[in-house]
């Protein structure tokens, strides 16, 4: 699936997911308000006729909600690299709040994590030094203290530079 198209359906998870919470968060008002007859004559007279019913489509859907959330902030890829291994010693990411991109960068990181540094972040609004650097060009990439990417990291990329390392540990140490 092209980038684009895996980060759209990964944030359309996400706004359904949001979606089904807020649908199961009225359900289960309504299965309490139903239980106490404090629903309408109408609605209550469907709650009374399968409580089950309703209590069961408000648990599906908080648990459709959940799974539908937790896929999308731990997304993963089916690609790997032919040698297993986490590649770099350390990592940076350079963001800014309100940028897009930044969170589109994010995204596309925490799915190849597994051969991925733990990432600081640094908010280059934060840092003048880093605004005066980065200013136009966030996100930045930094990885062992080499910048690697300005601006859209293109998974593409990514997976070649991450194919093209060894791991950290067959690595020798300077």
């Amino acid at each position: 699936m092209p980038e684009n198209q895996d980060l759209s359906l990964r944030a359309a998870n996400a706004r359904v997911a949001a979606g089904l919470l807020v649908f199961s968060l009225l359900g289960l008002a309504g299965c309490l308000a139903g239980a106490q007859n404090w629903l309408p004559l109408g609605p209550q007279r469907m709650f009374d006729r399968s409580p089950f019913f309703w209590s069961a489509l408000t648990f599906a859907m908080l648990v459709g909600s959940c799974v539908l959330q937790w896929k999308a902030s731990h997304a993963r890829t089916e690609w790997k690299p032919a040698t297993p291994g986490r590649r770099f010693r350390s990592g940076v990411l350079y963001t800014r709040k309100d940028c897009s991109l930044c969170d589109e960068a994010r995204e596309l990181l925490a799915a190849y994590r597994h051969w991925l540094p733990p990432l600081r972040e640094i908010d280059i609004d934060i840092h003048p030094d880093f605004r005066d650097a980065f200013n136009t060009c966030v996100p930045v990439l930094e990885l062992d203290d080499e910048i690697r990417f300005r601006g859209r990291i293109s998974e593409v990329l990514l997976r070649r530079l991450l194919q093209g390392n060894a791991p950290v540990e067959d690595v020798p140490l300077a």
